[in-house]
């Protein structure tokens, strides 16, 4: 049984310290939905069949209830819930009954806390002066889950628990429902073990709790005290302020223990030589005119990139007082949201705590935008939901900072206050200035991002909306290759921690310590297992997995090397790839290019199949901006123009045919069916796509 405590009768001037404006919303769902004419308190539903007021109705509620739990369920759900300070831990598994569709996409999850039972004196009102015991009554209700076919691996979702209340005298119930009917699919209930922690072997305190706050090694939190040098004592300042509080302690110590590498860092203009090469974009009045003086400058310099110029640690620059009043004021946000819109502890601590959004100067955002979004709930409304707020704060956001493609060529992340200033950014930028004002209401808002387009040039960055158990995906990015989603904790199971001494990452995004794999969020993946060239992977521990962005192979994903055997997780579909490994700083294909398909098949392309023709009619696609929404044509044959078709062979683009375009399609003959081909027009930027063959037209990845 769950008791859901309605707050209409709080205005009879006592009121239910278990009463929520969802449970009244969530009765009055009941009544719209199944037609009822009124509804009561109290008001039973038994197999999603209200309970009829007749005189003997009471007596008949166990009775009713047995005869219920005999149908058969369309689910089966198995689950457990831990407490372990302060944090109730719930992971969830689902089994379907049909093991070849997901449920209905109305179908979700709702976790919720329940109190098994609770004394409540009463000093107002019919019950004046009577202390009532209640039983099974609904703590916190968490946002409903969607349900899919990642449920069978398992996910999990948090409950702060109330204080005082010991495991036994809470339970957690799991509602599967059709929240289009209103139906109860299927529920159940979990006992809540109390996990005491135990001492590691190295003397730290491991628990079986949450990842995060709980399990922070104080190892972690000496090294970070360490980095800091000559302000240590700060740090050391904010971890005794807090020594008092439980979870602000545990929330001071996430901070240090994840500050290592983080900080403000600039970036500059540099030649092959690492020589730095004066440059301001801003100089230049439009992003043409900012290209155009970048490409003078490398007819005079050579090529040119962007890398890391200076770096702020955040550990030796940081103020207590800096840290103090960040920390204090997110758990003022956060225990001010409503329970059933509150994230757990876990997603708090990534996604609302955070003091900075990537790589900016330290700047207090959080003080104005509190002051600024102080009503935004109230502007919502009583029904207003997350996506509400979100849309709110985010549009306000997106006002103070618009997109201009001239700070692509100025890649240094500006501060909260600088963007005040300009007004304009790139996606970095907007995604940032869009974090802290999510943050500011105490939104969950991930900052997720694809480290290279699969089927465009360049790469995206964006914000998510997350629910209250930290997941969340953003459909109009759903056809990325590679999704990661940034965390302020550090992932020690991330490439850096894994890669042999002096080895580096083939590119920034690979050696991130601080973002997980979210591609599984937004579609359906395949892992792809391939066997590499016998004498390409010879001595490399990992091999990647690249896709094909500004006329080069770009790594996205890895895996360890297992004698040529390696297995990429979690690969988008529909997209084309190229196993590679990197010897020193170069990175070399270590196996044939292939494609995965739409229903997740894998495909590769040797290019040794018998010879087939295909009718050239142009070099890339039509292709849409992800930031400006703008449209780019197919770009087709320019009459006059020379052309240079090139297959891929294993050491590279091999050039097997020339031709000058007139005013007709080009027909090229001699080619395998199974290869992998380029067009590219000479004194081209190399910004074409590569394409396959399929009934002798070109197909476009």
């Amino acid at each position: 049984m769950l008791c859901w405590h309605v707050d209409y009768w709080d205005r009879l001037g006592w009121p239910d310290p278990y009463a929520s404006a969802e449970a009244t919303r969530r009765q009055r769902r009941y009544k719209e939905v199944q037609g009822f004419k009124t509804f009561g308190t109290p008001q039973f539903f038994i197999a999603n069949e209200p309970l009829p007021w007749e005189k003997d109705a009471y007596a008949r509620i166990d009775g009713l209830v047995d005869e219920a739990a005999k149908a058969p369920s369309p689910v089966r759900i198995t689950a457990e819930a831990t407490l372990e300070r302060g944090v109730i831990t719930v992971g969830i598994r689902l089994a379907l009954t049909d093991r070849e569709q997901p449920p209905a996409e109305t179908v979700r999850i709702v976790p919720i806390l329940v109190r098994k039972a609770a004394e409540t004196a009463v000093d107002r009102g019919e019950n004046e002066h009577r202390t009532l015991t209640e039983y099974f009554t609904v703590i916190e209700a968490k946002s409903p889950m969607r349900t899919t076919r990642a449920f069978a691996k398992g996910t999990r979702t948090t409950f702060t628990a109330p204080e005082g209340v010991a495991a036994d005298g809470l339970s957690v119930a799991l509602l599967i429902e059709d929240t289009a009917t209103q139906t109860t699919l299927e529920c159940i209930s979990i006992a809540v073990e109390d996990v005491a922690p135990v001492p590691a072997a190295d003397g730290t305190e491991e628990t079986g709790g949450t990842a995060g706050a709980s399990r922070i090694p104080q190892a972690h939190v000496d090294e970070a005290v360490a980095a800091a040098g000559a302000n240590a004592p700060e740090l050391q300042r904010v971890l005794e302020h807090f020594a008092g509080d439980e979870q602000r302690s545990e929330a001071a110590r996430f901070l240090i223990a994840n500050m290592p590498d983080k900080g403000y860092i600039t970036t500059v203009l540099r030649d092959s030589d690492g020589n730095e090469v004066p440059w301001d974009s801003l100089a230049y009045p439009t992003y043409k005119d900012s290209l155009a003086a970048i490409e003078a400058l490398e007819k005079k310099h050579g090529t040119l990139d962007f890398d890391r110029g200076s770096k702020a640690d955040d550990v030796e620059t940081i103020t207590a007082q800096f840290l103090v009043r960040h920390i204090d004021q997110a758990f003022a946000i956060w225990l001010g949201t409503p329970g059933s819109q509150r994230v757990g502890f876990e997603a708090f601590l990534n996604f609302v705590l955070p003091y900075r959004g990537s790589q900016e100067p330290l700047d207090d955002w959080l003080s104005p935008l509190r002051e600024r979004f102080a009503a935004a709930r109230d502007e919502v409304g009583a029904e207003g939901t997350l996506e509400d707020l979100y849309k709110l704060v985010s549009k306000d956001a997106g006002k103070r900072v618009r997109f201009n493609e001239r700070w692509y060529l100025h890649p240094t992340d500006q501060s909260f206050s600088e963007m005040l200033d300009t007004g304009q950014g790139r996606c970095e930028d907007i995604t940032n200035m869009t974090t802290f004002a999510a943050r500011a209401v105490g939104l969950a808002t991930a900052a997720d991002y694809t480290p290279y387009g699969a089927h465009r040039d360049n790469n995206h960055a964006w914000n998510v909306l997350l629910d209250t158990d930290g997941r969340g995906f953003a459909k109009s990015n759903a056809h990325a290759a590679k999704v990661y989603r940034k965390t302020f904790a550090i992932q020690r199971d991330s490439l850096p921690f894994v890669l042999a001494e002096g080895r580096e990452p083939p590119n920034r995004f690979m050696g991130s310590k601080n973002a997980v794999d979210v591609t599984d969020q937004y579609r359906e993946t395949t892992d792809v297992g391939l066997v590499l060239d016998a004498e390409r992977h010879s001595g490399e521990q990992i091999a990647y997995l690249c896709v094909f962005n500004g006329g080069d192979w770009k790594a996205i994903q890895w895996s360890r090397n297992a004698y040529g055997a390696v297995s990429f997780a979690r690969m988008g579909r529909n997209i084309l790839y190229l196993p590679a490994v990197v010897k020193g700083k170069t990175q070399t294909a270590a196996g044939a290019p292939t494609i995965v398909t739409k229903a997740g098949e894998v495909i590769r392309l040797p290019g040794t199949s018998a010879a087939a023709e295909v009718l050239v009619t142009s070099v890339r696609p039509r292709q849409k901006s992800v930031d400006t929404g703008e449209e780019t044509p197919v770009s087709h044959l320019k009459a006059g123009t020379v052309y240079v078709v090139q297959r891929w062979a294993p050491d590279g683009w091999g050039e097997v045919a020339t031709f000058t375009a007139g005013t007709e399609p080009e027909r090229v003959t001699g080619l395998a069916a199974d290869g992998l081909y380029w067009i590219v027009a000479k004194e081209s930027r190399r910004l074409e796509r590569p394409f396959t063959i399929e009934k002798g037209r070109q197909r476009f990845w």
